[in-house]
């Protein structure tokens, strides 16, 4: 480990779309970016990152909350920071912050912004296993007067490593949710990532519990995503 290393990036990507139904699917151009840096220390490291995203909400909101939507844009601008500290060899803690703001054009959802705060720590079992415990809070606001949303939750899951390749992580999680009432959901993750030299794989089952402008709260969802990635050289991949 280098120490007070410093690591940028910065990624852009344009999309232009062409809809042989305009009624259906609008024609559009949609712009991503992001911004990180991130810090190695002593015991640790930082980073900060930026993130700004225009899409159709056709998608957004199917990958978000598995809803499917009438076609509009999404725009989303997000920060967040995190620091991670090595209590031991075995032992690390970490804090998470955010603040994402998501508004919605050509479509009758709901905006919002939301505040987040997390922190975990994990511990190192063995050389396979690895457990952590993670306590978060977020409050979302939405453009309805007093219509805000608050979230606790407590989850508990590990990670496993099968092989240099192939590991799994599990993650389960109970949530107190307070809006105009009060309410406990359940939720839970299981994912795999395998690596190669030239590819990269992952597939995830999960119930999530996830803010929401069509309800203009929070909603839940199950997904199943899974996604392969092909190095094609050294600067670019498939």
């Amino acid at each position: 480990v280098i120490q007070d290393l410093n690591t940028w990036a910065a990624n852009l990507t344009y999309k232009i779309e062409r809809s042989s139904n305009v009624d259906v699917s609008a024609d559009r151009q949609y712009p991503n970016l992001n911004l990180s840096w991130n810090k190695i220390l002593e015991k640790g490291s930082m980073e900060l990152a930026a993130h700004y995203d225009d899409n159709s909400t056709r998608e957004t909101e199917f990958d978000d909350s598995g809803q499917v939507i009438a076609d509009g844009s999404r725009k989303l601008t997000s920060i967040s920071a995190n620091w991670r500290y090595f209590i031991n060899e075995k032992t690390s803690f970490s804090i998470n912050g955010s603040y994402s703001e998501v508004r919605y054009a050509n479509i009758g959802l709901v905006n919002y912004s939301s505040n987040a705060l997390s922190t975990s720590i994990n511990y190192k079992l063995s050389s396979k296993i690895e457990p952590f415990l993670t306590l978060s809070m977020s409050k979302t606001e939405t453009d309805n007067a007093g219509n805000n949303t608050y979230v606790s939750s407590l989850s508990l899951g590990a990670l496993y490593f099968a092989s240099e390749q192939l590991s799994f992580t599990g993650t389960g999680s109970v949530n107190k949710v307070e809006t105009t009432a009060e309410r406990t959901i359940e939720s839970a993750s299981i994912a795999m990532n395998y690596v190669t030299e030239l590819t990269q794989s992952s597939l995830s089952f999960s119930r999530t519990l996830a803010p929401s402008g069509v309800t203009g709260s929070f909603a839940e969802s199950d997904q199943v995503n899974g996604r392969l990635s092909y190095l094609l050289s050294e600067t670019s991949n498939l």
